[in-house]
């Protein structure tokens, strides 16, 4: 079994449940903006996208009110959201003994200011090397496979994620993959990626990450 040098994390659904704040603040602005009931199972889809594609499945092709329902997320989630998070069962203990041994990153749709708030609330962010997400404002450009090629130094690295997108990422990238079981996506999404790895908990992950 492979030694990872280079591991990367996604963070919503692989290290953190976050869905009591997103779905807060997905609540709060849809409400505002007259949209009737969403399902808890239609929200847990939109988890891990980024905020503005989300927003295009209730306002298609409507930029303004897509701009608008971001405002109102985050009128919420950056103030309330963000620490309603939870950690897995594990992850606190996993995280220092792998980053021992390896250099751990971060790769996620959520903003890295966001991202950087979470880890530093969990007591996880002086753990990681770095923090890469989508920007606050302007374009977005990010993409977790360019953030990966950014700082793989072509020695042994892996993409952690809970959803389809997370591994395929990581392929692109030309890296290892792992879908965890315990996130937003179902097992038969992450199984129908093909990653390299499948754990269904932090133990398996621990095993494998500290090979």
């Amino acid at each position: 079994m492979a030694h990872y040098s280079q591991i990367y994390f996604d963070l919503d659904g692989t290290l953190c449940d976050s869905y009591p704040g997103i779905e807060k603040g997905f609540l709060n602005a849809l409400e505002q903006m007259g949209v009737g009931a969403v399902t808890e199972a239609e929200l847990k889809k939109l988890i891990g996208t980024p905020l503005t594609t989300s927003l295009y499945t209730f306002f298609p092709g409507d930029d303004q009110k897509v701009a608008q329902g971001v405002a109102l997320f985050r009128e919420y989630y950056k103030v309330k959201g963000l620490f309603e998070s939870v950690l897995y069962p594990g992850v606190a203990e996993m995280i220092p003994r792998i980053a021992q041994n390896a250099r751990l990153y971060l790769a996620t749709n959520k903003p890295t200011l966001y991202a950087k708030q979470m880890l530093a609330h969990h007591g996880l962010e002086s753990y990681f090397t770095d923090v890469r997400g989508v920007a606050l404002e302007g374009p977005n450009t990010f993409t977790k496979s360019g953030a990966i090629l950014d700082s793989w130094e072509k020695g042994n690295a892996i993409m952690v994620g809970d959803k389809p997108q997370d591994i395929n990422e990581g392929k692109k990238a030309g890296i290892d993959s792992m879908g965890v079981l315990y996130g937003y996506g179902t097992e038969e999404e992450v199984r129908s990626a093909a990653p390299t790895h499948v754990v269904a908990d932090m133990a398996e992950m621990t095993k494998i990450l500290m090979a």
